[in-house]
């Protein structure tokens, strides 16, 4: 079977007129992976849904096939040295303000993974910011200032984390 992709524009007003189509074809469609992200726009806020699938028709044992693979979330105060936990916790604490005033969903802002990967790669910049996987230009600009004065305000942890990591 050929991998293929859809694309979904979802706007948060009227949702209901491409509710039907979305769900027709994911009940068609093999699912590979699904990719969401909010893209805040006031009232023409929406969201953008990009669906790779397998292209072929799936036999009901396919659709009915229960999905084993639950992934234990990873304890980022167990993976990540206390110093570079605690910036990552105030990036957490910033996302979910953020998160409190806008209305966004706290992982449509950052995942918890992104926040570790801005903190273990000690991200100052909105390009290195771009670099990130999943982080795309709507994250750069929304959010981007915010989290590079946090990292920059707590670059003194993340020296210390890095000399303790030489001794």
């Amino acid at each position: 079977m050929a991998t293929q992709f859809k694309f979904f524009m979802i706007p948060v007003k009227n949702v209901q007129t491409i509710e039907e189509q979305i769900n027709t074809f994911l009940a068609s469609a093999k699912i590979v992976n699904i990719e969401k992200d909010f893209h805040p726009a006031g009232e023409k806020s929406f969201w953008y849904m990009s669906v790779e699938y397998l292209k072929g028709k799936i036999t009901p044992v396919e659709i009915n096939k229960p999905d084993i693979s639950f992934k234990k979330r990873p304890d980022y105060r167990e993976i990540l040295p206390p110093e570079e936990f605690e910036v990552f916790a105030k990036l957490r604490e910033w996302r979910k303000s953020e998160s409190e005033k806008t209305g966004v969903q706290l992982y449509n802002i950052f995942k918890n993974e992104q926040l570790s990967q801005i903190v273990t790669q000690k991200i100052t910049s909105k390009t290195k910011l771009a670099e990130i996987s999943g982080i795309g230009n709507a994250r750069v600009t929304n959010y981007g200032d915010a989290v590079i004065k946090i990292m920059t305000e707590n670059m003194y942890l993340l020296k210390k984390s890095d000399d303790e990591k030489k001794k």
